[in-house]
C-alpha cells in the first residue's frame, strides 16, 4: 500500500481501461480513515463463514434489500 498506491489516480485509470475494453469494474476504497479503520477490526467481522465483507453487508443490512442480504454466496 505504501510502496504502490500513493500518487496513482486509480479512479482515472480505472475508468480509461474499463471504458476501453467494455467491462465494469471497482475501485478499492482508499479513505485513509476508512482504511485505518478496518485496519483495526477483528478478521471475523470482515469474514464470516463464507461471506466475505461481512461487517459492510451487516452495517446496510436496513438499507439493502432483503434478497440481496440473503443470496447464497457461490464458491
Amino acid at each position: 500500500i505504501k510502496e504502490f498506491l500513493p500518487g496513482i489516480p486509480l479512479n482515472f485509470r480505472s475508468d480509461r481501461v474499463e471504458m476501453g475494453y467494455s467491462i465494469e469494474g471497482r475501485v478499492p476504497y482508499l479513505d485513509t480513515n476508512v482504511v485505518e479503520f478496518i485496519a483495526k477490526v477483528p478478521s471475523n467481522l470482515k469474514i464470516n463463514g463464507n461471506r466475505e465483507k461481512y461487517l459492510l453487508y451487516e452495517s446496510f443490512k436496513d438499507d439493502i434489500p432483503e434478497k440481496i442480504y440473503r443470496r447464497k454466496i457461490w464458491i
